[in-house]
């Protein structure tokens, strides 16, 4: 509802998630826009991934913004991976088109299971709190509105409602490591588990909700610490000890 009378700028990418991201918004009566990117890295595929949501726009009277990126001479360029390059790339462009046409919010339609393998990559490598707040719903002007959403219920209500998409169209951002966790690990968690997936979720919210305190209380001892004489701060030792 917060969305009313926004213009919201929709990364689209042809796959059933943005593709529901899509449709929801649009039947929410938000004002959207469309924004594809052609990486070409799939030859054929990627034209098709393009051709679909272009059709989809044309058909709901949506404005179309598309673009070709050349990834990969990009990423021998910048020395990067390819998945890596994608992700600056896209990002840079969506804030292009936010200026240029006054979008006020970039939407993208992560959903849960992304985020659970979010967190479940950042905990394996090692993190702190940070690592374990996983995806946030709004971080600056992007929001992702689908996050309250499993892999699962997005598919099958693209199933119930006839929404076209394109298979496996979203995967230019996915890496092994979370290819291996989202083949491997979830769907063990899954069966282990009912709900795993939303409960892990509810977890993850908590968590972010415990590190907002945590910082505050780091203020606060950072604070007390502290003395400034002039344009130096000073900390004596034996508080710090304590």
């Amino acid at each position: 509802s917060h969305l009313k009378g926004a213009r919201v700028l929709l990364a689209v990418s042809g796959g059933v998630d943005s593709m529901v991201m899509a449709e929801l918004l649009l039947r929410a009566g938000v004002t959207i826009g469309v924004a594809h990117c052609n990486f070409g890295l799939r030859g054929a595929e990627s034209d098709g991934d393009e051709q679909l949501v272009r059709d989809w726009c044309v058909t709901h009277g949506v404005q179309c913004h598309v673009t070709k990126f050349a990834t990969r001479e990009r990423a021998e360029e910048w020395k990067k991976g390819t998945q890596e390059t994608a992700r600056i790339l896209r990002y840079e462009w969506f804030d292009e088109l936010a200026k240029e046409f006054g979008y006020a919010r970039i939407a993208t339609a992560h959903h849960a299971n992304d985020n659970v393998e979010t967190v479940l990559m950042n905990m394996f490598r090692g993190t702190g709190l940070k690592g374990m707040h996983g995806i946030q719903r709004e971080r600056d002007n992007i929001i992702r509105p689908l996050l309250f959403a499993t892999r699962g219920e997005i598919a099958e209500y693209s199933r119930q409602e006839g929404i076209a998409y394109r298979e496996d169209s979203s995967n230019e951002s996915d890496d092994y490591l979370r290819n291996s966790i989202r083949h491997n690990l979830v769907p063990v968690a899954e069966d282990l588990f009912r709900d795993g997936v939303q409960r892990a979720n509810d977890t993850i919210r908590r968590l972010a909700e415990a590190e907002v305190l945590y910082e505050k209380a780091m203020e606060q001892e950072r604070k007390s610490l502290m003395e400034r004489r002039g344009n130096d701060v000073y900390i004596p030792v034996r508080k710090l000890m304590k």
